[in-house]
């Protein structure tokens, strides 16, 4: 699967997927030693990184804060 199509399936789960997508998402960063919070680092430092997607980031961070 590529990320065109894995955002596609993404956007296209309720909500209850795309918590459990992040919830899952979590704990392999966590069997992982936590390595996934460091390549969080690397997808905002990497040129590939569109101002809307670094937008996105923000506003899923800000949004948590609220939570």
């Amino acid at each position: 699967m590529n990320p065109q199509e894995l955002a596609e399936e993404f956007w296209n789960m309720d909500s209850a997927q795309q918590a459990d997508f992040f919830n899952i998402l979590a704990d392999i960063i966590e069997e992982n030693q936590g390595r996934g919070m460091m390549q969080l680092d690397y997808i905002v430092m990497e040129n590939a990184l569109y101002p809307h997607g670094a937008r996105l980031i923000n506003m899923l961070a800000d949004k948590i804060k609220e939570v």
